[in-house]
C-alpha cells in the first residue's frame, strides 16, 4: 500500500505498478453539540456522524468497484458552568472515526470484487 500526494494517473499507477487504487471521499459530516443548562451544571451530549466512500480502479483507471460507508458517535455527560462542553464533542468525533474505520473495512473485506482482485494476484 502507498499513499500518493495527488489523484492517481494511468502513468503513475503504471510507473508504480499498482495493480489497482482506491480513492477515498467524505461524502457528507454532521456533527452537533446539545446543551442543557440546570441550575449549577449542564447536561452536554455530542453527536457526530462521517460518510465516507472509497472507489477502486483498475490499472487503466477504469473504476471496478466503490464502498460506502458511515461512523456514528456519541458523547455525554454532566459539565460545569465553565465548559464548553468540548469533551462531549471530542469523543462524538473520536467515536464516529473509529466507527467509520471500521465499517469501511468491513465492506472493502467483504467486497466481492476486492476480493477477486486480490485473489488473482496472490495466484
Amino acid at each position: 500500500m502507498e499513499l500518493t500526494e495527488s489523484y492517481p494517473t494511468e502513468q503513475m499507477i503504471k510507473d508504480r505498478s499498482f495493480d489497482f487504487v482506491a480513492t477515498a471521499r467524505i461524502t457528507e459530516a454532521n456533527v452537533g453539540l446539545n446543551v442543557q443548562e440546570g441550575f449549577l451544571s449542564n447536561d452536554a451530549a455530542g453527536n457526530t456522524q462521517i460518510t465516507a466512500s472509497l472507489a477502486f480502479f483498475d490499472p487503466k483507471l477504469i473504476q471496478f468497484t466503490s464502498v460506502q460507508a458511515t461512523g456514528t458517535g456519541m458523547g455525554d455527560e454532566g459539565i460545569d458552568l465553565l465548559s464548553s462542553g468540548k469533551s462531549e464533542f471530542t469523543v462524538s468525533v473520536e467515536n464516529a472515526i473509529r466507527n467509520l474505520g471500521n465499517s469501511i473495512v468491513q465492506q472493502v473485506y467483504g467486497n466481492y470484487d476486492i476480493r477477486k482482485k486480490a485473489d488473482s494476484k496472490n495466484k
